[in-house]
């Protein structure tokens, strides 16, 4: 068979260019080693430690918990964490990243402050306001909002946006 050239019309740098190849050749592709989980966290159902449609994740890194650490004495420091967003139980479930140990659970249904529907997004901060906390910050779908919390105790912080600003919102970074 005789190779096909054509060409591709683009710009770099708003410069017009015309681009062409001769052919093309079909390579098998080569898929990424299949890899196995370090842990695994819970199983079905409503109590603590356990899940019903777990939505994202977030896990506490090592500069966080520097950044944390560095304003607090050794013994109130906070380890590595996991949180989950356990959607169907409306609720959140901060782990202990080592042991899987529950640390907190957040949040139960409803709509009121504090309450969820549907927690989807979430993402670990640190503040130092009043006093030092890791704070949980949770993107409650289902109430249009997204709520701030204790990651160790539970105990709702603050309300970073509500149903004015956004609808159903999804996921934080």
């Amino acid at each position: 068979p005789r190779p096909i050239t054509k060409p591709i019309p683009m710009s770099i740098n708003g410069v017009p260019k015309k681009l062409s190849f001769t052919s093309a050749t079909a390579v098998p592709r080569e898929y990424p080693k299949v890899l196995k989980p370090s842990r695994k966290f819970g199983s079905r159902g409503t109590l603590p430690g356990q899940f019903n449609t777990p939505h994202y994740i977030a896990v506490s890194s090592n500069a966080l918990l520097e950044h944390c650490n560095s304003r607090v004495d050794e013994d109130s420091g906070w380890s590595s964490m996991v949180v989950i967003g356990d959607d169907s139980n409306h609720r959140l479930q901060v782990l202990d990243k080592s042991t899987g140990k529950v640390i907190s659970v957040i949040g139960e249904k409803g709509s009121a402050r504090g309450q969820l529907s549907s927690p989807l997004g979430v993402a670990l901060t640190c503040t130092h306001r009043t006093v030092p906390r890791m704070i949980v910050l949770v993107a409650d779908m289902g109430n249009h909002r997204v709520q701030a919390f204790d990651a160790k105790t539970g105990e709702y912080v603050y309300l970073i946006a509500d149903s004015e600003h956004m609808k159903g919102p999804h996921g934080l970074a």
